[in-house]
């Protein structure tokens, strides 16, 4: 885009930041995602660069901003994400034709960056390891998060009604999120096969349970809580059996490099746990069904040699 055509006095950035928030999107902001946002902005950008015109932030303005950031000490990450608020801000700036391009873009080497701290997938061994230590209840939601790909907040918001013994599969379509069930990450639903001994774990927990009652209850009954389950359960679990570096999302990534070493291809992975760009409810049957199911029996094949082994160390 060479030049926009001005109409009116230029918006300050934090003129326009409400407008940025509010934007047209695929799906609207999580409530967390926004006061995410709103506390980078007040927090880190406004001080800095909210009085400017829109067209009048430069590359340099951008670059002087992060220097700024770090002379004054703050993190690595806190300053990564606010320059992609930043960046994004400017981006939806261009896209609403108010400037001509985004001086935050082609900013390699500028930017400070945090470490990559790769996360851990389990093996089969590890996997019974950590079930070993926990409860019936607290065990199927390991191996459905370690052998189905859920996110711990799509799996304390499972219900009844998205789970079908007799077919083995799991619907995935909420999450719990800032306090309350919502929609999932990707806005999308899915449904994955489970392997049978998911299924045999899960079958005493719906037992006499009406169709919205959740899966999967706190001791007092009432819905699981993430972080009471992944501070009360998981990691004492993960002590226990030796694991002491992983975490609930870990089990997420075994799912998916289990699945891959069974057979699935990368995008059957991925699609497996929601990270791909298809919507399985929609394509499920026709293209993911057979294969997906195929490695869900592997899942069962393993384990069980995997339960063996523990029994005779």
């Amino acid at each position: 885009m060479a030049s926009v055509e001005r109409q009116g006095p230029t918006l300050s950035l934090s003129e326009f930041f409400p407008r940025f928030l509010d934007a047209p999107r695929n799906y609207p902001l999580a409530p967390k995602t926004r006061r995410e946002y709103e506390k980078l902005f007040r927090n880190f950008i406004e001080p800095l660069l909210g009085q400017l015109p829109l067209d009048g932030i430069s590359r340099a303005n951008v670059i002087s901003f992060i220097e700024r950031l770090q002379t004054k000490g703050e993190k690595v990450s806190q300053i990564e994400h606010a320059y992609r608020l930043l960046r994004a801000i400017l981006g939806f700036a261009v896209d609403a034709e108010l400037i001509p391009h985004n001086p935050a873009q082609m900013l390699k080497g500028r930017v400070p960056r945090k470490e990559s701290t790769k996360g851990l997938a389990l093996t089969y061994g590890e996997l019974v390891r950590l079930t070993q230590e926990v409860s019936d209840g607290d065990r199927a939601m390991i191996m459905l998060m370690g052998l189905c790909g859920l996110r711990i907040g799509e799996a304390v918001a499972l219900k009844v009604r998205h789970v079908d013994l007799d077919a083995r599969t799991v619907t995935i379509e909420e999450a719990f999120s800032d306090g309350q069930d919502g929609p999932t990450k990707t806005r999308k639903s899915r449904v994955v096969p489970m392997p049978k001994r998911v299924a045999e774990e899960l079958t005493p927990l719906l037992r006499g349970k009406l169709p919205e009652a959740y899966v999967f209850t706190s001791p007092e009954g009432q819905q699981v809580r993430p972080d009471n389950w992944r501070s009360r359960v998981f990691q004492k679990a993960a002590q226990r059996a030796g694991l002491q570096r992983i975490s609930p999302h870990d089990l997420r990534r075994t799912a998916r490099s289990l699945a891959e070493t069974a057979g699935a291809s990368p995008e059957e992975a991925r699609a497996m746990g929601g990270w791909s760009s298809y919507d399985i409810s929609v394509h499920y049957l026709r293209v993911y069904a057979d294969r997906l199911r195929a490695v869900a029996d592997r899942f069962d094949d393993e384990m069980e040699k995997a339960e063996q082994r523990a029994t005779e160390t």
